[in-house]
């Protein structure tokens, strides 16, 4: 063998283990089959570098002879190493060692460095213009690279702006390069019109297409597909046909990328003939549809409720040779799990375990749904052992996806290991189950996973005699119910949830035992009926609370509209109301996520008095974060500051917590790191939420910045913290820090 075919072999096994590839190229070493050179050194380094192996990389880079690391393809592939990780300033410093040994960067070792200032952090304003001075300062001879990286360094740069949501510095550096002397070319013009089109800009990306054709320059097949995937994203699909026929008829061919959009578009607007119609011009012209083509197709049919056709255009893909993604197969799965065909779900489930694709925890929830109803018991304890093994969830996890599966008796061995494990219990997983039991007459089973409970998770006996008392509601024994509540809440156990009051006030209702009901749990009912009764007799309360407490207990009861009413008749009788009453009016409201209530309340008291205060604000953003609508609390936000309100910590921490309750790392750090700018110090309960959140992401190095830092700001790491990070570590594998942690 050559050394050509030595190269060939690592890094063809490199490709599925960065481990075997190591082997064979320390193997060949021990062996010396071959002389030590340059390329085989590059080789290695790229396998390693592309696995992020950053530390095995260096190792081999310091250790190999002169000869053969002082050649660029090696300095480009150590530099390509640091620039996965955003380690700009290592492969500047690999630049200039490579230029004092006399080695030449050519247009590679550029183009890396510009790729390693993107990942090492948030793009600034005029960046590419540092970029191409840093281009200048390595003194390489610039009149050599001047068309070939200038223009591709441009149009990167634009690119990534318009990937990034900023167009405005797309069209900024755009300027600022045509008044330097520099002319755009075609890719250029279709850099800019990529992002403003991701923007659905679509006066800005008709100004460019004309400004395009002034300089001479044809609409091109990949303008046409941007102007296309606008519009299709828009929902304007008579535009995207036009524009479509617009691209034949001026001599443009269509290309695969083209009617991948078409379909995509004509599927989502449930135009699934007009998609068929394209898919089958495809085949006739000669194009090969790529897998994205196939996936746009069976999504179509998949969202018009076409199994068959959508079954029809998946096999055909496998016979084009094409593997299905993730994606593919999840659409797929979803289609034969709507029509609750288990056998082909199994096959085809098992085959995505066999190609390492993890369904998500919806997909789980309804495959362990048609399981259940069609009693394979055999498949639904295989599902439930891979997303133990293969996917890594923990109990908790598992558990609660098997309660939405409706599998309720795997549901209950879950929640036991999970307890077992340490993890906190889940009220939710815990009703349903105990629900399900209660409903089908299952008392003993329900009783034994109690006693368990009390056995081993002591500090909730508050939440297992709600269970309890919910369970048997459920089960139609009102009476023993009705005992347990009133021996509960005579020894002051616990005060009552919403969903065991609903429960008890059910079953009362039913049985017309409401009265004594009432009378029994100091429903807000009664407390309403004996404030009526002192306001007849001339009694006047002139404590606001009374009335803010009866408010608060219809909004946690979701009886928003009684609270309504009660306020409407204070304000019948009273020309001010207080403030303590109307904010319970505005949380009554946002207990149900209604938030355009809970606005009108606060604009009232903007106009008529008292003004508003932080428990208002709170209020109100709390409307919106049940409602889940997350993305519009920083309009509110915006809304509120332009008003004047100065926003508070406690507002700030609400909407942070929403956001790490969604799993949204991203908003989470965007705020943590706001809240820091403004002057607010981060607390204990904050730091539990960061590190959770972090390591529930598995952010390695986020994780321990986090816990550096409250150790600096004189925070100790408590038990909660502990647990994240030990999750983290088992979870990545890392057992080392496992131990040391």
């Amino acid at each position: 063998m050559t050394p050509t075919d030595f190269c060939f072999v690592v890094k063809w096994v490199g490709q599925s283990s960065w481990q075997r590839s190591l082997e064979v190229y320390e193997w060949l070493n021990l062996r010396h089959w071959y002389s030590p050179n340059a390329r085989m050194l590059a080789t290695i380094l790229s396998v390693l570098g592309k696995a992020n192996q950053e530390a095995l990389a260096v190792e081999i880079f310091a250790r190999a002879e002169p000869a053969a690391g002082n050649t660029v393809q090696v300095y480009n592939a150590m530099m390509g190493a640091y620039a996965r990780t955003g380690r700009f300033g290592k492969v500047q410093e690999l630049l200039d060692l490579m230029r004092s040994r006399g080695c030449e960067p050519d247009i590679v070792s550029f183009n890396t460095l510009i790729n390693a200032r993107l990942k090492s952090g948030a793009l600034v304003p005029n960046l590419g213009i540092e970029l191409l001075n840093e281009v200048r300062r390595c003194m390489m001879t610039w009149w050599l690279i001047v068309v070939s990286l200038i223009y591709g360094l441009i149009n990167a740069m634009i690119s990534v702006y318009g990937r990034c949501g900023i167009s405005r510095e797309a069209g900024r550096l755009f300027k600022e390069l045509e008044s330097k002397g520099f002319l755009p070319d075609a890719v250029t013009y279709n850099s800019l019109l990529y992002a403003f089109a991701r923007e659905g800009n679509v006066e800005k990306v008709k100004d460019i297409c004309e400004d395009m054709v002034k300089m001479g320059f044809g609409k091109d097949e990949m303008t046409y597909n941007t102007i296309i995937h606008m519009y299709g994203k828009q929902g304007q699909h008579d535009l995207v046909l036009q524009l479509y026929n617009d691209m034949k008829l001026s001599g443009r061919s269509p290309d695969a990328v083209t009617y991948t959009v078409l379909i995509d578009s004509l599927g989502k607007a449930n135009m699934i003939k007009e998609a068929a119609e394209l898919m089958s011009e495809i085949l006739n012209a000669g194009v090969k549809p790529t897998l994205r083509t196939f996936s746009a197709m069976i999504c179509g049919y998949a969202k018009a409720g076409k199994r068959v056709e959508a079954e029809k255009t998946f096999n055909c893909m496998l016979r084009a040779g094409i593997k299905p993604d993730y994606f593919a197969d999840s659409v797929m799965l979803d289609i034969l799990l709507r029509f609750s065909d288990s056998g082909k779900v199994m096959k085809l489930y098992q085959e995505m375990v066999l190609n390492l694709f993890k369904p998500d925890h919806a997909l789980y929830e309804v495959m362990l749904r048609v399981l259940k109803k069609e009693n394979r018991e055999e498949d639904i304890h295989c599902v439930v052992k891979d997303m133990e093994e293969l996917c890594g969830m923990n109990a908790r996890v598992i558990c609660s996806i098997v309660v939405k599966g409706e599998c309720f008796d795997h549901a209950a061995n879950m929640l036991r290991l999970a307890i077992s494990q340490g993890c906190e219990l889940d009220r939710e997983n815990l009703l349903s189950i105990l629900g399900s039991y209660g409903s089908s007459g299952r008392l003993s089973k329900a009783r034994k996973l109690l006693d368990f409970l009390r056995e081993h998770f002591s500090r909730s006996h508050q939440l297992i005699n709600e269970s309890l008392i919910i369970m048997l509601c459920k089960a139609d024994q009102l009476d023993d119910a009705i005992r347990e509540y009133s021996e509960a809440r005579d020894f002051g156990l616990f005060c009552g949830s919403l969903t065991m009051y609903e429960s008890l006030l059910q079953h009362c209702e039913e049985n017309e035992l409401f009265a004594e009901a009432s009378h029994k749990m100091g429903f807000p009912e009664t407390a309403y009926y004996l404030i009526e009764q002192a306001e007849e007799k001339g009694l006047l309360f002139d404590d606001a609370s009374i009335y803010s407490s009866v408010i608060e207990a219809y909004g946690r009861l979701k009886l928003w509209q009684k609270a309504e009413s009660l306020v409407g008749s204070l304000r019948q009788k009273s020309t001010m109301v207080d403030r303590k009453v109307w904010n319970a009016l505005i949380h009554a409201y946002a207990a149900s996520g209604c938030y355009e209530r809970s606005r009108a309340i606060f604009n009232t008291i903007m106009r008529d008095g008292p003004s508003p205060r932080v428990d208002s604000i709170n209020g109100l953003m709390q409307a919106l974060i049940v409602d889940g609508r997350l993305d519009e609390l920083y309009v509110v936000i915006q809304e509120l500051q332009d008003m004047g309100f100065k926003i508070s910590k406690s507002s700030i921490m609400l909407m942070l917590d929403a956001f790490a309750c969604a799993g949204n790392t991203f908003e989470v750090k965007k705020i943590y790191n706001g809240m820091k700018a403004a002057g607010y110090f981060p607390t204990m309960h904050l730091y539990r939420i960061m590190i959770g959140l972090l390591a529930k992401g598995k952010r390695v190095r986020d994780v321990e910045a986090m816990v550096s830092e409250m150790e600096a700001a004189g925070f100790k790491p408590d038990l909660s913290i502990w647990n994240s990070i030990l999750k983290l570590y088992t979870g990545i594998g890392d057992f080392k820090k496992t131990a040391q942690a």
